[in-house]
């Protein structure tokens, strides 16, 4: 879409500029220095149309040359964007007549090379329209070739005063680029970028017909030397050298430029003269992206993130209907980089109806206390909040909130659905079996109430996550634990007892942030929001390195079916798709670039062979043929079939508040028999074999098929056992003894020894990188898969319509639906139930 709007507006402008341009001149007028080698932006139409091709901000260029100093008169203008620019010359050839000249260029970029052409149309003289191909290679981040081939199409040009007519053949300028304090650093090391050296090379020919048609005129080579020095962030210095070219139609003396440019940020100013003549251009420029500068007075910021609606992990798909959810990936990238803004003093975070699973939210309160850890400031505004908003907001160093809001502080529940009656009264009968004393994952379906072995894991996940609870918020608001009970078991709270409890710090209106924030941190704060602050991109100053290297981050989310993964249904969650996930996981192992892969886990589990077809791939990446270092990053969830897929992998690395575990299998049917009879509808079945119709609805199980179906789940909790034994390198027996079905949270499965470190997704990312041979302060890029980039509508749709229906009524229709995901007798590595903590 950018690239068709800049297009037209592009086209625009000079619709509305070109009555205003008078003649065109061919010859070009003075430009700032340039390379062909170097050239990105508004200026890369007539040096390199390659240069359009890397996309380094939208730019503008003003140019005023002179022939002597305060003697201006031509002018040029200039504007390039995403792969396409635009530029116009104006040049005084007389009292009462200019000439110009504009020139379109289009260009394309895909990692080290970029191509370009560029058309430029020609009045007021007698002259044909000239095209201009180019290309533009970085192979290193301290080297880059530039090529250009001009007039591919031998334009014609008479002479106005001769009539003589002249076709230039094709000409070259051919230039390469050196950044020497790069050359020696390892690939991915930032900084070396503030000298360049170029040389160009300008090839010349002319065919001259007219009054002496067999004179043939060959110009020397003509040379350009030129060095861009950055003096200080902000000032740089620039000179170029021309040797002498002593014959031909291009023969010149000696000449040495010299100039200089001040960047204010998103603004430049900058002169380049002749030494010695006073001939030279002055120039004003403008780019969307920033560049770093001592030439601007710093501001202190206080970026305002607004977090509203469900954090994700992954966005599979755009929509029309529902909004972009904001990834934990980007909000850790923007926390991170607002602690390394010299310009920000501070974070002010809104929560909006805000939810996200216990994982993320330590994950995301971590990546806040890292950001006060900088010695800047984070505060924190509510309207209204429940247990995790105030998890997460009391890391803050001060609250506001609305007069009239609510703070639902009241502990923490587990919360389990039962719907045996449900069934029963349907005349529907789960006839389904487990291996696992803690497997209690058909719980749901076939009993009305807890087992002893389900409540006694859920007292002790929910003991884990309440300590982990109390203890984080009365570190952060000042309290001891004791204190911190008393006023959890005297919520929820009204602002104004809130207040008074010191739960708060402020009771403000929206409209009084800003005010407040001044009182509490200085007058000179200003308040931006997050979008207007993003605008301030840094311009990427370094060159593409064909030796860079690349973690990969595989997401897979959502109950694990086998085929392809696919967006959530009526009442299904997302689906993690055995297929898509292992074509991901291939394509990351045989990237030559990527140096290791981090598999991120958020799934209760599911199909067995669809969990096998994705662990065959994680086995491949760390001890296949060309292995990979492959770290797990376990999100809310990596229960059973989801622990299953990260069992073989280098490393697993888990949050506090993860549940994973749940080592076991269940199996069996729905038999729907009885409801039929109620509805009145009757079938029969002919059938050839004595178990043919095992797995069918219509019918229970037979004592003796009852017994294969305890067979085969005991074959698979076998087969789960040796998985995790081989990958954890422990003996079955002791495995055993924590397996049997039971979830831990990441702190306990640490203890047993199921996962081997507590952190989040940058420790796994860190990890990664170390283990891929990645060194510190090394820079690394992303890739992110599967890649996805479907358009939803109407499962979107959808979503939109179920959101309004009764929670109760939601889950219930959602833990039927997921019955029905597998196929009969499937055997299933399934969390033993979903715990809803609120």
């Amino acid at each position: 879409h950018r690239f068709f709007s800049n297009i037209v507006v592009l086209l625009i402008i000079s619709m509305i500029c070109a009555p205003a341009f008078a003649q065109l001149q061919p010859a070009f007028l003075p430009l700032p220095q340039h390379s062909v080698a170097t050239v990105e932006g508004a200026l890369s139409p007539v040096v390199n149309p390659a240069g359009l091709g890397i996309y380094n901000g939208e730019s503008l260029l003003i140019m005023a040359p002179y022939l002597k100093k305060a003697d201006f008169g031509d002018w040029g203008f200039a504007l390039g964007g995403e792969d396409i620019g635009f530029i116009t010359e104006v040049k005084r050839n007389s009292v009462d007549e200019n000439r110009a000249r504009y020139t379109w260029g289009l260009g394309f970029g895909y990692k080290m090379l970029s191509f370009g052409t560029a058309y430029s149309y020609t009045s007021g003289i007698d002259r044909q329209n000239n095209w201009d191909i180019g290309v533009m290679a970085r192979p290193f981040q301290f080297l880059s070739l530039g090529a250009v081939a001009r007039g591919i199409n031998n334009p014609r040009l008479i002479h106005p005063e001769t009539g003589i007519e002249i076709r230039p053949d094709v000409s070259w300028d051919l230039g390469i680029a050196i950044r020497p304090t790069v050359i020696f650093k390892p690939p991915g090391r930032k900084g070396g970028q503030r000298l360049t050296l170029s040389a160009d090379a300008s090839l010349r020919q002319f065919n001259r017909t007219g009054s002496n048609p067999a004179e043939r005129y060959q110009d020397n080579i003509v040379f350009k030397f030129g060095v861009s020095a950055q003096i200080v962030p902000g000032i740089t210095g620039y000179v170029d050298y021309f040797p002498e070219v002593k014959e031909g139609m291009y023969a010149n003396e000696e000449r040495i430029y010299g100039g200089l440019s001040l960047s204010f940020g998103k603004v430049e100013v900058g002169g380049f003269q002749r030494h010695g003549t006073g001939e030279g251009v002055s120039w004003v420029a403008s780019n969307s992206l920033y560049r770093n500068t001592m030439l601007r007075r710093r501001s202190e910021k206080f970026v305002e993130i607004r977090l509203s609606g469900p954090m994700v992990e992954y966005q599979p798909s755009i929509s029309w209907f529902t909004p972009k959810y904001r990834t934990v990936y980007e909000l850790l990238r923007q926390i991170e980089k607002y602690g390394d803004d010299p310009d920000v003093a501070g974070i002010l975070l809104r929560l909006d109806d805000f939810s996200a699973g216990w994982a993320k939210l330590q994950e995301i309160r971590n990546a806040l206390l890292e950001f006060e850890y900088t010695g800047k400031s984070l505060i924190v505004y509510l309207e209204t909040c429940g247990n995790g908003g105030y998890y997460l907001a009391s890391v803050a160093d001060n609250i506001f909130m609305n007069p009239v809001g609510e703070i639902g502080l009241t502990g923490l529940s587990a919360h389990s659905v039962f719907i045996s009656r449900t069934l029963d009264m349907a005349g529907i009968d789960p006839e389904f079996e487990h291996i696992g004393k803690y497997k209690s994952a058909t719980e749901t379906y076939t009993r009305e109430n807890m087992s002893d072995e389900m409540r006694e894991e859920i007292e002790d996940i929910l003991d884990d996550l309440f300590d982990d609870f109390v203890e984080k918020i009365a570190d952060g608001r000042g309290y001891i634990n004791e204190q911190m009970l008393e006023l959890i078991d005297d919520g929820p709270f009204s602002a104004a007892d809130a207040y008074s409890a010191g739960l708060v710090d402020e009771l403000i209106y929206e409209d009084e942030i800003e005010e407040f924030l001044r009182d509490y941190v200085g007058e000179n704060i200003v308040l931006v929001k997050e979008k207007k602050y993003d605008r301030r991109t840094a311009a990427n100053d370094g060159w593409y390195d064909m030796r860079g290297k690349s973690i990969a981050i595989v997401y897979a989310t959502g109950a694990i079916m086998r085929g392809e993964s696919s967006e959530a249904g009526l009442f299904d969650g997302e689906i993690m798709g055995s297929t898509t996930i292992s074509k991901a996981l291939q394509r990351a192992r045989k990237d030559k670039s990527i140096k290791a892969i981090v598999l991120r886990i958020d799934s209760p589990g599911g199909s067995m062979l669809a969990s096998d077809i994705i662990l065959r791939e994680v086995k491949r990446c760390s001890q296949g043929d060309d292995p990979k270092p492959i770290i797990v990053s376990m999100s809310d969830v990596a229960g059973s079939g989801g622990y299953y897929i990260a069992c073989m992998a280098d490393s697993i690395v888990a949050m506090p508040g993860t549940i994973t575990g749940s080592i076991g299998v269940i199996s069996g049917k729905m038999a729907y028999y009885r409801l039929q009879k109620k509805l009145g509808v009757s079938s029969e079945t002919i059938t050839r074999g004595k178990h043919a119709g095992m797995w069918a609805g219509y019918r229970s199980f037979t004592d003796e098929e009852l017994t294969k179906v305890r067979q085969g789940i005991d074959h698979s909790y076998d087969v789960f056992l040796k998985r995790v034994a081989e990958g954890r390198d422990m003996d079955t027996s002791e495995l055993n003894e924590i397996a049997q079905g039971r979830i831990w949270t990441g702190r306990q499965a640490e203890e047993n020894g199921l996962i081997d470190l507590v952190g989040g997704l940058d420790l796994a990312l860190a990890l990664a990188a170390y283990m891929g041979g990645i060194e510190d302060a090394e820079t690394f890029i992303i890739k992110m898969f599967p890649r996805r980039g479907d358009f939803g509508l109407g499962d979107d749709l959808v979503e939109v319509m179920i959101g309004r229906m009764p929670e109760s009524f939601k889950t219930m229709m959602r833990l039927i639906s997921e019955e029905t995901r597998w196929e009969a007798g499937e055997p299933l590595l399934l969390m033993p139930y979903r715990i809803e903590i609120e």
